[in-house]
């Protein structure tokens, strides 16, 4: 996966990471499968 933050959500981003504990390419796959779950969940509820 290959994605483009702006400086500002960069830092963010790594912010939120350190926060955690977590390095930065983890905290990624965590942020983009939750968004992912998320997405799928919404879906299910609109059509269900």
């Amino acid at each position: 996966m290959k994605f483009v933050l702006t400086e500002q959500e960069y830092a963010d981003f790594r912010k939120a990471a350190e926060r955690l504990g977590m390095a930065h390419g983890a905290y990624a796959a965590e942020a983009a499968l939750a968004a992912a779950r998320s997405a799928v969940e919404i879906h299910l509820r609109r059509s269900g």
